[in-house]
């Protein structure tokens, strides 16, 4: 069995006599040493002061200590490494199952996207009458934050980023809170300040001349504010083209919903057949104001969007009273 290095030294140590200077007298080389266990002389004498073999004795244990310090400071040098390394390697395991994790979250989540299914709080209603083609819907008074004068994209891009929505970088409103999405988006010809003087208004149905002649038209997209919130606890955008709009309650005509890629500009004839079809059946409506309603975003492949065709309904309680 090979001996460890405090073995070997604890040995030595024990199998030398304890000597020193003074219980050394004179010899051949001025001293003679002194014999406790009654050795005849020259017979396994410990080594003098001064010998040769005191060298190299202390110069074994020497190397014995050094290399006994030695194994066990590269121990733990083996340890301190292994350690590290492990610290490392669960460090990389957690960081690659961490992008993992979020790869598939958002592949998931765009796959969603892309296949229609939507997330988000639909704007509520009450339905007050059913026909094969369209339903009467009633909705409270809700504000929106509304964008006018971009492209769809663009729009949708400008909301999202006052919304928070889709983002990592934090909402661009001043109380930097994430505003959940409602559905469904609003597209429609909306009545904005002129010069912007303002970025919230109320969207007033029965405005006065003089106060339509401080309008203008324009094509908009509107996000409707989930929980009920108001002009004044709304969080309040940084980018002075969002507007913050009261819209009042409203009796909306919605046709059937239907697919594919639309905007108000590409939809004109199938909104065109649908208000006309409305005025058939004895609907007074306002032409002026019909709406686009989608529910998915841009990322949706066309064949799995909803869209839907609203317009106000001014007689909704006569219509509803002659078809009942």
């Amino acid at each position: 069995m090979e001996m460890g290095p405090l073995a070997r030294i604890a040995l030595l140590v024990i199998a030398l006599p304890v000597t020193s200077q003074s219980n050394f007298e004179g010899n051949g080389h001025g001293v003679t040493p002194y014999n406790p266990f009654g050795f005849a002389s020259g017979h396994m004498q410990p080594p003098g002061y001064g010998d040769w073999r005191d060298v190299a004795y202390v110069n074994t244990v020497r190397r014995l200590y050094l290399s006994m310090m030695h194994d066990q400071f590269m121990e733990r040098v083996h340890h301190h490494n292994m350690k590290k390394r492990a610290k490392w390697i669960l460090t990389l395991i957690v960081s690659l199952g961490a992008m993992a994790l979020a790869k598939l979250t958002s592949a998931s989540y765009y796959l969603c996207q892309a296949l229609g299914i939507t997330h988000g709080q639909h704007v509520e209603y009450e339905t007050l009458y059913t026909a094969r083609r369209y339903t009467i819907r009633k909705y409270e008074s809700a504000v929106a934050a509304q964008i006018c004068g971009l492209s769809d994209d663009e729009a949708f891009s400008k909301l999202a980023r006052y919304a928070g929505y889709r983002t990592i970088l934090l909402p661009h409103n001043r109380e930097r809170g994430r505003i959940e999405r409602t559905l469904p988006i609003i597209n429609t010809r909306s009545r904005v300040p002129m010069g912007a003087e303002s970025s919230w208004f109320l969207f007033n149905s029965t405005a006065s001349a003089e106060t339509e002649a401080k309008f203008n038209t324009e094509e908009c997209m509107q996000w409707i504010l989930p929980n009920r919130m108001t002009l004044y606890d709304a969080p309040k955008p940084f980018d002075r083209r969002v507007q913050l709009v009261g819209i009042p309650g409203r009796s909306l005509a919605v046709s059937r919903w239907f697919n594919g890629k639309a905007n108000t500009s590409t939809i004109l004839e199938k909104a065109e057949n649908f208000l006309t079809s409305l005025e058939k059946d004895g609907c007074v409506i306002d032409r002026s104001r019909w709406q686009l309603h989608r529910y998915n975003d841009p990322l949706t492949i066309p064949r799995y969007r909803r869209n839907e065709i609203a317009v106000p309904i001014l007689n909704a309680i006569e219509v509803i009273g002659g078809k009942v």
